[in-house]
């Protein structure tokens, strides 16, 4: 099995490696990635803001921002919080990213690696007390190719190894990286909980990309801001229309003081089923994937009622 040691002249070189690549991103590179989460929701949104040297290393300099969004007793969105992080710095050497941890560079993918090989991706442990190695390292278990507006690019599917302290899994395309949907990644490595401690991430879904070199690549046609381009966006109406509990797990429970149906859509807007209901009816919606959903109600005369619901993946 090879093993993919970068040693620290990489680092300290004369002069600075340029970070245009085409195995990476270019200027003014932008991800999106809905995420979903206890009784919240929202997205990451990642941006390429500017070069900068690091150890005498041109590298792009990468912010993430977390919008994170909750549902009100009536199904209204609102913002709750808007969290800076701080920034990720990588550079690409040719089919290499490096990305920048504990005050060194290591290998963040290797798009030219074969099915086996592993690499170092840090070597500190955020978790000294607990059982995880000082040392992380991932390994490829598979590869392939994905093409995105006719053009190949080139993926491999990484997994922790061991009792690494960070790690990453899933499917990393070359170009923007995490590529996955139901994942607890971003690109970039993240604290694992080797211990046994039971930890709460947020699962990720990909739903946008674009840099200067590669248009928008949006494979599921939604706003990739949607939670906050339509924050707040209720239809007024005389309805008195109450959704329990919202977030809700298998069920809600619907008071109005009309009789009438209501059709539900995921955030495509696909419709994924209609019933007929009135006052106090409890409708089971146990068989849905954890997200937030748009309920439309509309009465016996006509008038509609917009709801957002919020599916969580346990009580």
């Amino acid at each position: 099995m090879k093993l993919f040691i970068h040693f620290l002249f990489l680092v300290f070189s004369t002069f600075p490696v340029s970070c245009q690549a085409q195995t990476w991103v270019q200027h003014n590179a932008t991800w999106h990635y809905d995420f979903w989460n206890v009784a919240s929701g929202g997205f990451y949104k990642l941006s390429y803001t500017e070069d900068t040297l690091i150890g005498g290393t041109l590298c792009q300099k990468i912010d993430t921002k977390k919008y994170t969004f909750v549902s009100d007793q009536f199904g209204t969105i609102h913002l709750q919080d808007s969290s800076q992080f701080s920034p990720q710095y990588t550079y690409a050497n040719g089919d290499t990213i490096f990305y920048w941890n504990d005050n060194q560079f290591f290998t963040l993918f290797n798009f030219g690696a074969s099915i086996g090989d592993q690499w170092l991706i840090g070597t500190s442990n955020p978790q000294p007390f607990g059982m995880c190695s000082d040392s992380s390292f991932v390994e490829v278990v598979d590869t392939g190719s994905v093409t995105i507006h006719s053009t190949n690019y080139r993926t491999i599917t990484l997994a922790t190894v061991g009792s690494s302290s960070i790690g990453l899994s899933g499917v990393f395309m070359e170009r923007f990286g995490f590529l996955d949907s139901n994942q607890a990644f971003l690109p970039f490595p993240r604290v694992m909980n080797c211990d046994g401690s039971i930890v709460e991430y947020d699962i990720l879904t990909f739903t946008c990309f674009e840099d200067d070199s590669l248009s928008l690549y949006n494979p599921s046609g939604e706003d990739c801001e949607y939670y906050l381009t339509h924050l707040d966006l209720e239809e007024p109406s005389k309805i008195n229309l109450t959704i329990h509990p919202n977030p809700f797990y298998e069920g809600i429970n619907i008071s109005t003081s009309t009789s009438g149906e209501f059709t539900l859509y995921d955030l495509k807007g696909t419709k994924l089923e209609q019933h007929s209901f009135s006052n106090g009816t409890k409708i089971n919606l146990s068989h849905l994937k954890q997200g937030m959903y748009v309920l439309i109600y509309e009465d016996e005369s006509g008038v509609m009622k917009r709801k957002r619901i919020l599916k969580t993946g346990s009580k």
